[in-house]
């Protein structure tokens, strides 16, 4: 095979070596079945009806969200007649949600996780409050205002976070 040819080739498999790399860099980003609020709202799969309601049922009110002048946030209620849960979610996709979570969080490192409340099923998502610890003590996040297309959801982080799951196979 001559020089120019043999460069040729192995330009291509160095173009095709790294292509191959970034699609599975790309899909290792991906969160499996775990999902914010905000990134189902981002693609139109919740809608802002559905996070009033998770706002309600979480809170007991719905309320927007502005800011003042010295960036603090400023509360504000409307009316909202919340949407009652059809139905309690099964003991088999809190189990999944855990196992899914603690995937997504490299699950070696997590000592306890577990549903502690659920918030119905919106658009096929299944929202519920995940609750976990490391095991080495440390708190997985500092705790933040939760706030999705302007409506308030509460605080977050600590050792508590608010997901949105969906099954993409069998519950074992």
């Amino acid at each position: 095979m001559s020089r120019i040819r043999k460069g040729v080739v192995r330009a291509w498999l160095v173009a095709m070596a790294i292509i191959i790399s970034s699609m599975f860099v790309v899909g290792c980003s991906t969160r499996g079945n775990i999902y914010t609020l905000a990134e189902l709202v981002e693609r139109n799969e919740l809608t802002v009806e559905d996070i009033k309601n998770i706002a309600a049922l979480r809170n007991g009110s719905v309320q927007t969200v502005t800011y003042d002048d010295d960036g603090n946030i400023v509360l504000t209620p409307v009316e909202y007649s919340v949407k009652p849960i059809e139905s309690e979610v099964d003991d088999s996709v809190k189990s999944a949600i855990v196992r899914d979570f603690e995937a997504q969080h490299d699950g070696g490192d997590i000592s306890l996780c577990e549903v502690t409340d659920y918030y119905g099923t919106y658009g096929g998502y299944v929202v519920a409050e995940v609750k976990y610890e490391y095991e080495n003590g440390e708190t997985a996040a500092e705790a933040k205002h939760i706030v999705v297309s302007g409506i308030y959801l509460g605080m977050e982080g600590g050792n508590l976070m608010i997901v949105a799951w969906r099954q993409s196979g069998e519950i074992n």
